[in-house]
């Protein structure tokens, strides 16, 4: 059979810090941005909803994987409470992963590909006074999009590069 000797050409690799990886097909997304935290909790609190789990912004403590979200101190600690909160979530958590960066949450289908596309919703829905948050990225008609199975879709390492590994994905 082939020779496994040569660890830069198989996917058998034995020198230094190398791993194979597994590429995936370009997943459906979309973001939520926490604007403003004051808005998010005046009078009536606001909600974000992926897929069908309403999570309502709350001026409080929450419980890791309630259908809550700390909106207390700042706009990255919003968006990180309400990725943990996705993620942490039984129904939410099992359609899509979410990943804070400053006040923007970025959601991912867990499926490949574009079976995300038009099937998983996200949408804000302000009942206080003021805007407290935006949807964007692929969203479409308030599901998530840009999905593909395009094989030519695929982000490769490339060697040198460095890489981060999503605790879903692998």
């Amino acid at each position: 059979g082939r020779s496994l000797s040569d660890t830069k050409k198989t996917s058998v690799l034995r020198a230094g810090l190398r791993a194979p990886v597994l590429a995936s097909l370009k997943r459906s997304s979309g973001t939520v941005t926490i604007t403003n935290i004051a808005n998010l909790v005046s009078g009536t609190d606001d909600t974000v909803t992926v897929g069908a789990t309403a999570f309502t912004a709350t001026d409080g403590a929450v419980v890791l994987g309630q259908a809550t979200f700390d909106a207390r101190t700042g706009t990255s600690e919003a968006a990180s409470s309400l990725a943990a909160q996705i993620n942490a979530h039984a129904t939410a958590g099992a359609l899509v992963y979410a990943v804070a960066s400053a006040a923007v949450v970025t959601i991912y289908a867990i499926a490949e590909g574009a079976a995300g596309n038009d099937s998983i919703a996200l949408t804000y829905e302000q009942l206080g006074t003021g805007d407290g948050a935006t949807i964007g990225g692929d969203v479409a008609a308030n599901k998530l999009g840009g999905g593909s199975d395009d094989a030519a879709d695929i982000d490769y390492a490339v060697i040198g590069a460095k890489m981060y590994i999503n605790k879903v994905t692998g």
